[in-house]
């Protein structure tokens, strides 16, 4: 495995993140195109137009980060609701209120959606916890992937606008980086042109002149927008590799294992139920093959299958990860799609390749039951099997939509039945299960000097229980989990409900144990 170049590998991955905002595939690589051709219109460093095409390449890299609480009000489709306000200016009350009207829910039942139409409306300060989480979460995303202090800077600005009335922190004018404020132009922008076509891309741009954008970057972008459009055909790929301005940034192979991190925790914040399960996962998965004396070199990749084996998560509505209920046969087809998707992103980057298909094996049964091929015993490796294995193992010990966790014991006593109904490998089932076992049963220490009780509270925040849920779960008086909650805030440095998913997940905590 050799070292491949950061936009190949990024670039690959960001075709998730157009699906977890609700995008066609290569919208990002073209929003990067687009900025980068802005930036080097405006005679920037070659540093600068770096940093914009790898901020428009990221731009979608928080939007996991609200999927939970958007899903809610959108009738559970977290990406039907990015793309009702997508062409809207956000700065103009009447165009959000009147797109909310005209389209959120659209699809549900007219009193549910009315309920989400007076929901959404209602709270005055919605927008700003959307963007604030979305940038937050982004932000965390982009250091850990070892992108430069501009481009981390550029994407907690997303949501702000030249005339200080966007959010999170209503900065104006040249407070704005100016990275920050090429990719504003170029996301609006790609949008435009995609949809409506390059004179109307233009007039946008002008109705938001001195408002949502810089004037003088606006007349640039005018200049710059027909050359521009000529080249965002129906793909742009090879065109998004070649504009990466010099020197291009290589991600080395041993940087592969911190990539797949970062993009486990953008799929695991998703939804509240599945806080931390690719680590968890990854984990079990790799000491499991170590036990079978396989060598660490294979152990080190299926870890990293394991931390991306649910990137395909990502294009599916919320509404399917957190129903209660049983899912219908729809709904069923489309949760089963992701592996696929998995599969799909990760064969985009030759670095990513030989994770592809072994990832998109998490699902598949020994008995030909599993999905999304169908495949045998006879046609899965030890290493896949032992994936299947630890999904399992790990998943019904977290909580989900329809059922509560169990203990490891009884979990293990499930996955025992699974292998006698000839679902499980029998051998890697055994792994796995030594595996888990090897946990050591030590008061643990956590890290930003947390007690185990704000830990407590910091994880039933991240799955998105309100204070009141909190106090009833933990036997608490709604103002101690306030108080707790404050400390949480103040110690994780966060001030969301996904940035502190962001910060538990990065930092693997996890607590099983309920009050």
């Amino acid at each position: 495995m050799s070292a491949a170049r950061s936009a190949e590998v990024l670039g690959a991955l960001s075709l998730a993140t157009d699906a977890s905002a609700g995008f066609p595939p290569e919208t990002a690589v073209r929003t990067a195109l687009v900025a980068v051709r802005i930036a080097r219109a405006l005679d920037v460093s070659p540093a600068s137009a770096r940093d914009a095409y790898y901020t428009g390449l990221l731009r979608f890299l928080g939007c996991t980060a609200v999927a939970h609480e958007v899903s809610a009000l959108a009738g559970g489709d977290d990406l039907a609701f990015l793309q009702t306000y997508a062409d809207v200016d956000l700065g103009d009350p009447l165009a959000v209120m009147g797109r909310t009207v005209r389209r959120l829910g659209r699809e549900l039942p007219l009193a549910a959606r009315a309920r989400a139409v007076v929901a959404f409306l209602s709270d005055p300060k919605g927008g700003d916890k959307v963007s604030s989480a979305h940038c937050e979460l982004a932000a965390s995303l982009a250091t850990r992937l070892g992108m430069g202090e501009a481009v981390t800077e550029a994407l907690a600005q997303m949501y702000e606008r030249w005339d200080g009335r966007g959010a999170p922190r209503r900065l104006a004018g040249d407070e704005l980086s100016l990275v920050a404020r090429v990719v504003h132009v170029a996301h609006v922008a790609e949008v435009f042109t995609r949809t409506r076509g390059v004179g109307e891309a233009s007039r946008e741009l002008e109705r938001r002149s001195g408002k949502h954008f810089a004037p003088d970057l606006v007349k640039v972008a005018a200049r710059a927008l027909p050359e521009v459009a000529r080249d965002l055909g129906a793909s742009v790929w090879d065109a998004f590799l070649e504009e990466e301005p010099l020197p291009r940034g290589r991600i080395e192979a041993d940087q592969r294992l911190e990539v797949a991190r970062a993009f486990a925790t953008f799929v695991d914040v998703k939804a509240p139920f599945t806080l931390t399960h690719s680590t968890r996962v990854a984990a079990v998965a790799r000491d499991a093959l170590l036990e079978t004396g396989a060598p660490a070199a294979a152990a080190a990749e299926l870890e990293q299958c394991a931390l991306l084996h649910d990137l395909g998560r990502v294009a599916i509505p919320n509404g399917i990860w957190d129903k209660p209920g049983k899912l219908n046969a729809a709904e069923w087809e489309r949760a089963r799609g992701h592996s696929a998707g998995t599969e799909r992103v990760l064969a985009q980057s030759a670095l990513l390749r030989p994770l592809a298909e072994l990832a998109a094996d998490a699902h598949e049964r020994c008995d030909g039951s599993g999905y999304p091929r169908r495949a045998r015993a006879g046609d899965l490796s030890l290493a896949a099997r032992i994936l299947a294995a630890s999904d399992v193992f790990v998943a019904l010990q977290e909580d989900r939509a329809h059922r509560r966790a169990i203990g490891r014991d009884a979990a293990a006593a499930l996955l025992t039945g699974e292998v006698a109904g000839g679902r499980l490998c029998p051998i890697a089932t055994a792994a796995v299960l030594a595996a888990g076992g090897h946990q050591a049963k030590v008061a643990p220490r956590y890290p930003n000097e947390l007690t185990p009780r704000e830990v407590d509270v910091l994880c039933l925040v991240a799955q998105g229980l309100t204070n009141k849920e909190i106090a009833a779960r933990l036997a608490l008086s709604p103002r101690t989990v306030q108080t707790h909650l404050a400390h949480v805030f103040d110690k994780t440095g966060t001030r969301t409900r996904s940035g502190v998913a962001t910060f538990a997940s990065s930092r693997g905590i996890y607590r099983a144990e309920r009050a």
